[in-house]
């Protein structure tokens, strides 16, 4: 599990070392339709700037990602924990957006999924899933504040 959750943070952490002009999202690739989960994600980093959009995308991408393929996380809450360690190992605590983990809560309770819940493939792909969708929202947000700067 360490193994995978530093990869997961080095990925994370990358913007700190390269420009973050960089890893700005795609203009070719074009989010058609949000999903509610996604919107609602992107309005609660609406003061967010570009590059903290940014790494929040790479954050919300990398743990689909990990969540869909690891085993180490055993309940949902594991998850919740994991979520928030990451946004305090990126300076994001919770104090800063907060309403980061009221939106991933929400949604996590409404696909019937509590903190006491184990992860079964089910459970984690509805996961992973969700925070894909996170991902999405964040990079159109992060389209949005982009001011034409460049790829």
């Amino acid at each position: 599990m360490k193994k995978i959750l530093a990869l997961v943070l080095c990925l994370s952490m990358t913007g700190c070392l390269i420009p973050p002009e960089m890893f700005k999202p795609s203009v070719n690739v074009e989010v058609t339709e949000l999903t509610q989960a996604g919107k609602d994600m992107g309005a609660a980093i609406d003061a967010a700037s570009y590059e903290d959009c940014l790494v929040l995308y790479k954050l919300f991408g990398g743990l689909a990602l990990y969540i869909k393929e690891s085993k180490n996380e055993q309940d949902v809450g594991q998850v919740v924990n994991l979520i928030k360690k990451c946004q305090v190992d990126l300076g994001y605590e919770s104090g800063k957006f907060p309403q980061i983990n009221t939106v991933t809560v929400k949604y996590i309770e409404s696909l019937g999924l509590n903190e006491n819940i184990n992860l079964d493939s089910v459970a984690r792909e509805k996961i992973s899933n969700l925070f894909h969708e996170f991902a999405l929202g964040v990079k159109s947000k992060a389209e949005s504040k982009s001011n034409g700067k460049p790829n």
